[in-house]
Parts: C-alpha cells; sequence; structure tokens
C-alpha cells in the first residue's frame, strides 16, 4: 500500500512538472509571435493547469494563423522611390518584409517607405507625393481579392502612356485588365470654366504616386508581373 502511494505521489508530481515545462514553451513561442508583457509572462507561470494549457495552445494557433495570413499577403514593392507625407509611425528592421507585414496589421495603414542606409521604416496613413531616392523602396498595402491586389482612393498612380475617355471606375478596370495598373481620373471643370471628360489611364510599371482628389487607381489581382523580391 505504502509503494503504491509513493509511486501515485511520484506520478502527479511528474504530471505538474510537464505541465510547467509546456507553458513555458508555450509562453516563449507566443511572446516571440507578440511581444509578450511582463503581466503576460506572471498570468502563464503562475496558472499551471491544464484549462490554461488549452487556452494558450488555443491563443497560441490563432497568433501563428494571423502570422502566417498577413506573411502570405503580397507586398507590392516600388524600388528607388519614396512616399512623401501621411508618416504615423516608424521603426528599425533589416528586412523590408516586416515593413509590409506591420502595415497590413494596421487599419491605419496604406503604404510604406524604407530607407536602406538608416534600416529604417516609415508607416503612412497617406500619400502626398512621391519622389525617386535610390537609397529607398516603397510599398503599398494589399487590401483587395484576398492580398492579391489593392485599391487606392484619391490617388493618382503615374506612369502609364494609355489614356482614354471612360466614364466610369469600373469601365476602367475592365478595359485595363491586361496591363495590370490602372487610374481613373473624373471628368470636370477646370479654373478657366472649361469642362472635361474623365479620364482612364493604363500601366503596367509605377513610376510615381500623387494625391488627386476624386482618382481611383488599383493594382488588379493575379495580374501585374513581379521579381522574385515582390518589386514592380
Amino acid at each position: 500500500e505504502e509503494k503504491r502511494k509513493q509511486k501515485k505521489n511520484e506520478e502527479e508530481r511528474s504530471e505538474r512538472r510537464g505541465r510547467a515545462e509546456f507553458e513555458v514553451s508555450v509562453e516563449g513561442i507566443a511572446g516571440e509571435l507578440r511581444g509578450t508583457t511582463e503581466e503576460g509572462r506572471q498570468f502563464i507561470s503562475t496558472r499551471p493547469t491544464m484549462g490554461a494549457s488549452s487556452i494558450l495552445l488555443a491563443c497560441l494557433l490563432i497568433f501563428i494563423s494571423a502570422t502566417s495570413t498577413v506573411s502570405a499577403a503580397h507586398c507590392f514593392f516600388l524600388k528607388e522611390l519614396a512616399i512623401i507625407g501621411g508618416t504615423y509611425d516608424e521603426f528599425e528592421t533589416n528586412d523590408i518584409r516586416q515593413c509590409c507585414i506591420r502595415c497590413a496589421q494596421q487599419t491605419c495603414c496604406i503604404a510604406y517607405t524604407y530607407d536602406k542606409i538608416k534600416r529604417r521604416c516609415y508607416m503612412k496613413s497617406a500619400i502626398a507625393n512621391s519622389e525617386e531616392r535610390s537609397y529607398t523602396t516603397s510599398g503599398i498595402k494589399a487590401n483587395i481579392a484576398n492580398g492579391n491586389g489593392c485599391k487606392l482612393n484619391n490617388i493618382e498612380i503615374k506612369g502609364g502612356s494609355t489614356h482614354l475617355n471612360l466614364k466610369n471606375s469600373m469601365e476602367c478596370q475592365a478595359f485595363c485588365t491586361a496591363y495590370g495598373i490602372y487610374t481613373w481620373l473624373p471628368g470636370g471643370v477646370n479654373d478657366d470654366n472649361e469642362s472635361f471628360d474623365p479620364v482612364c489611364t493604363c500601366t503596367n510599371r509605377i513610376v510615381s504616386l500623387k494625391y488627386t482628389y476624386g482618382a481611383i487607381s488599383s493594382i488588379l489581382p493575379n495580374t501585374v508581373t513581379r521579381t522574385d523580391d515582390g518589386s514592380m
């Protein structure tokens, strides 16, 4: 009887050690994915129960799933281009793909510029214009078609040579499908009180970006040829 009790006690101690080791392991992995806070570490270390283990495992799977989804989103890189204006945050990184992932995770982000000299990413909530800089690469947030394309309101994409008058952006998109990128500008009246028609521009490359009220631009899904590093 005494030996049976000793064996049972040893099994219980072993099980408790196994739970604690599992939770420490989960803490380490989850910490890398989401920057675990001190409160989070205390919570994990002070709840050595199977219920807590199940919760932590579920959370870990959610974090891994979210990270994989964001990482899979296309990153539209524009080499030697700097987006001017609209910076709301910045951070250091050695990998421009971290700019893309961070932008995909933040609702207010529409684009970013990476400085290769400073190794710094500048997050953008708006675009005023852009300029050529040999040491920067910019990116546009993928926001349509499950991360395979993007749409920009009030942003004009420069770089096209095919122009025609179409009455709305849907017609423009349909016509420009083979090119992969389009900008549609609404008609109106200029400063000389002269009317002008809507203009649709198709292109397969991006030279610059410019804020233009009323413009609708888009990079269409699965139509644009990119290099291995995602640049266009």
